[in-house]
């Protein structure tokens, strides 16, 4: 299953395409990608939001992989969010998406979402 949190918009719009699910809709013990947006920045702590933090202390273990999306003008934090927790979780940065899937983005959310949906 494909799992996002959005503050914007932006993130909730691109995982839902693809069959995302709020986090706050997770089926426990499911393996996921995690889809998180651009937050905050290093300088000023809260890259990862709150939320995102709880869920991963508690699921953390079922997660495949992470998408990040932000902006690019974002310069060096651009995704960084999702560069960190691909490294506290060791998993896979899939992607980074600058507000708006490449066709090769959109490939791979797409076969991220069969291969969930082959295994449920």
């Amino acid at each position: 299953m494909i799992v996002y949190w959005s503050g914007s918009g932006v993130t909730e719009r691109i995982a839902k395409k693809y069959g995302g699910v709020h986090l706050n809709d997770y089926v426990p013990e499911t393996r996921y990608t995690l889809i998180v947006p651009t937050y905050g920045s290093p300088r000023t702590g809260g890259g990862v939001p709150d939320a995102i933090l709880q869920f991963l202390s508690l699921h953390g273990h079922c997660m495949d992989g992470v998408i990040g999306v932000g902006n690019t003008t974002f310069g060096e934090d651009f995704c960084f969010g999702a560069k960190d927790i691909a490294t506290a979780f060791d998993v896979p940065l899939v992607t980074m998406i600058d507000m708006v899937p490449t066709r090769e983005q959109a490939y791979t959310l797409n076969k991220i979402k069969e291969q969930y949906e082959e295994v449920s």
